[in-house]
């Protein structure tokens, strides 16, 4: 009898196996992603309900996709409980359930009326494609929406009256960057972050697609915060990526006035804003600064730092 013998796997085929699986999660996972909620748009519409849920797996997917493989070593989401209370506790649950819920509810109650009531006197039909499919409809949505988020923003980084009575300094206050920081914001912030639903809720859009389009914001945001190695081709020109936007949370302030788009890259290259990033040392509102949960609610009052084109 001859003993028979099994050939061990050879190490540059497994080594290269894996470098194909990293290097397809690095170019598929973001637009994959956005297909999949562009799906879900299209068969959920009816049951805005399901989104939260969805919205809060995708959350913790993508932390924990940060902690076992992030794109810099030293920023985990999960380092420390005090971290993890923070990001999950108090941001979030205000994120989902306070102020954003508070905010929509002013505006649902008190602005959008009114927006729908001076249209009615003025005699003006709504100019909204409501007829259109509702995938179609909320991609119109989602540019609106952006373009108008685009242009505040770099507001808010131009005057530094805004800066402060928006507590926007608070958004930039985190020294590590992963997804779920995409939810520290002032409650006050929540004014600016949804100001686009009224208006377009005014020009005639309607549950559906308003629905789908708070949906695939929360989405996006998650990558254009996200500290994953994901590489990018044709999307980096439409969707903002956390590559990009790592820039824009630069403790350099020039670096900061760049790469603006909340979820797309877009306006910031028709703008002039757009810059190719290097590597970025830190991130936060200033060198060495950081801000206490305090100074983070009291920043409409007491703002620490100025914003970025007014410093020297």
């Amino acid at each position: 009898m001859h003993a028979t013998t099994t050939a061990a796997p050879d190490a540059g085929e497994d080594g290269s196996g894996r470098s194909l699986l990293r290097a397809a999660f690095a170019y598929a996972f973001h637009p994959t992603i956005i297909l999949l909620a562009l799906l879900a748009c299209h068969y959920l519409h009816r049951s805005p309900e399901l989104f939260l849920p969805i919205g809060i797996g995708f959350t913790f997917l993508m932390t924990g996709l940060e902690q076992i493989m992030p794109a810099r070593r030293e920023w985990k989401p999960l380092s420390s409980f005090k971290q993890v209370a923070g990001n999950f506790a108090f941001w979030m649950v205000g994120y989902f359930f306070v102020w954003g819920a508070g905010v929509a509810m002013f505006y649902d109650r008190v602005l959008t009326p009114r927006l729908l009531g001076a249209r009615e006197s003025l005699g003006l039909s709504a100019p909204w494609p409501s007829s259109w499919p509702v995938v179609a409809k909320l991609c119109l949505a989602w540019l609106i929406a952006d373009f108008i988020s685009y242009w505040l923003h770099r507001a808010q980084h131009r005057w530094g009256a805004l800066w402060r009575a928006t507590a926007h300094g608070v958004h930039h206050s985190p020294t590590e960057m992963y997804s779920i920081k995409a939810a520290v914001n002032h409650p006050v912030e929540f004014l600016i972050l949804l100001f686009p639903i009224p208006l377009l809720m005014g020009l005639g859009a309607g549950a559906d697609e308003i629905g789908c389009l708070t949906f695939m914001i929360w989405i996006q945001i998650h990558f254009t915060h996200c500290n994953l190695p994901l590489k990018y081709g044709a999307t980096g020109w439409l969707l903002q990526t956390g590559r990009y936007h790592l820039q824009h949370h630069s403790v350099v302030h020039e670096e900061q006035n760049t790469n603006y788009g909340c979820c797309m890259s877009l306006w910031d290259r028709l703008f002039g804003t757009f810059r190719e990033p290097g590597y970025i040392a830190s991130t936060g509102v200033a060198p060495g600064a950081s801000l206490g949960l305090g100074q983070q609610l009291l920043f409409p009052i007491r703002p620490v730092y100025s914003a970025p084109s007014q410093r020297p």
